[in-house]
C-alpha cells in the first residue's frame, strides 16, 4: 500500500496529505521496532514437560513414603495391575520373586419378569390379584 502511495504525482491534489500520512507511517514503523526480545507468556512444550515430569516424581515419592507408613502395608500384600489380563503379585517375600498371575472374569445374574421392564404397574396389579384369590 505504501508503494502505490508514493507514486502519487506532486500534480494531484491529494499529494499533500499522503505525504503526510507516510511521514507518520515510517515514524510508527521506526517507533515500532524493539529491540529487546520478548519473553514468551506461555512455557514452551519443553518446560512443561520437565515440570509434568518434576511433579510426577515428587508425587511418586509422597506414595511410596505413604506406602511405608501406613499401617496397612503388614496387613495386605501389593499387587500391580497390567495391562491386559495379568497382575504382579508380591505375596511371597522380598527375596522371591515376583510372580504373575492371569486374572479370569466372574459374573452374575438375576431373572426379572419381562412384564417388569415393560408394565411394573400391570404386574404389580397382576400379582395383588393372584394373591388375592385363592384357589379352591
Amino acid at each position: 500500500m505504501a508503494a502505490y502511495l508514493k507514486k502519487i504525482g506532486k500534480d494531484d491534489i491529494a499529494y499533500k496529505p499522503v505525504r503526510v500520512a507516510l511521514k507518520l507511517y515510517r515514524s510508527y514503523k521506526n517507533s515500532s521496532k524493539i529491540a529487546t526480545p520478548l519473553k514468551e507468556l506461555q512455557p514452551s512444550s519443553y518446560q512443561r514437560g520437565v515440570v509434568r515430569q518434576n511433579h510426577y516424581l515428587a508425587n511418586r515419592e509422597i506414595r511410596k513414603d505413604a506406602e511405608r507408613q501406613s499401617i496397612f502395608a503388614g496387613l495386605v500384600h501389593k499387587s500391580t495391575l497390567l495391562y491386559g489380563r495379568k497382575a504382579i503379585i508380591y505375596a511371597h517375600g522380598a527375596d522371591v520373586p515376583p510372580t504373575s498371575m492371569e486374572l479370569k472374569s466372574f459374573s452374575t445374574h438375576i431373572e426379572m419378569p419381562r412384564l417388569q421392564t415393560i408394565d411394573p404397574v400391570g404386574l404389580d396389579w397382576l400379582l395383588n390379584i393372584f394373591r388375592i384369590s385363592r384357589p379352591k
